[in-house]
């Protein structure tokens, strides 16, 4: 497991009753090129509140260079941002 704290844009989609999931993610790599990675499937996701902060956090299946990989996508209540917080190999 790697653990980063890399930001990165999202499409979200909003449900009726005002759920958020995570459609697609924009990142910089170590080559400083951007990838676009489709959210394959949301496994999980908690609500979390660190220090009054309230935020979410959705463990997630994306294909990255071919290969299935596990992220955790965090999602900032307070500043509308999104970071990668984990990746599993």
């Amino acid at each position: 497991m790697q653990t980063h704290n890399i930001p990165v844009e999202a499409i979200s989609v909003c449900n009726t009753i005002g759920d958020i999931r995570p459609m697609r993610i924009r990142l910089e790599d170590d080559k400083h090129q951007l990838i676009v990675l489709n959210v394959d499937q949301v496994i999980y996701c908690k609500e979390s509140n660190l220090s009054g902060i309230l935020s979410y956090r959705y463990g997630c299946k994306v294909h990255m260079y071919g290969k299935e990989k596990l992220i955790e996508l965090m999602y900032n209540v307070q500043s509308h941002k999104w970071t990668i917080l984990k990746m599993l190999t």
